[in-house]
């Protein structure tokens, strides 16, 4: 038990003020760094926590329903209506894919690259391949050694 006699809330004190008062003053720059950077990194824990944001409301998707003395020329003008929906909507995304090969291609113009003559079809397909001029990347042809070594 004489051990835990000799250590006191006085004590600890006492020599803390000890050791920071000897001649190498660094120590208390140090301190201070290393508190800030636990502070720091403490107040961005307690902050990204969200443990005080209220959890957001579940979304409720509604499903259609009809009823079942619809006649066939109701569902066939349901079906023209979202029919039509679906053919804007590939028009809306393929005007986007379209816009967004322009940017390349004028981004590409602008690094100074020959965007006229490409290898590649819109669709991504390797056109050279498809017209018979061969890979896309010009590699001669090896003749075969028959299963002899090179230089025999």
């Amino acid at each position: 038990m004489s051990f835990f006699r000799a250590i006191s809330p006085r004590a600890a004190w006492t020599d803390l003020v000890e050791i920071w008062q000897g001649e190498q003053r660094y120590k208390i720059h140090f301190m201070g760094a290393a508190l800030l950077s636990s502070l720091l990194i403490f107040t961005a824990f307690f902050f990204e926590s969200g443990f005080e944001v209220e959890p957001k409301p579940n979304k409720i998707i509604y499903v259609e329903s009809w009823n079942d003395g619809r006649s066939d020329e109701e569902i066939l003008a349901a079906r023209k209506a979202l029919m039509e929906e679906i053919a804007e909507r590939k028009a809306m995304r393929e005007a986007r894919q379209k816009e967004i090969r322009e940017s390349y291609r004028r981004l590409g113009e602008r690094f100074g690259m020959d965007m006229d003559d490409t290898r590649y079809t819109e669709d991504g397909q390797n056109a050279g391949a498809v017209q018979g001029q061969g890979n896309a990347v010009d590699v001669p042809d090896i003749p075969e050694q028959g299963g002899q070594a090179a230089g025999n």
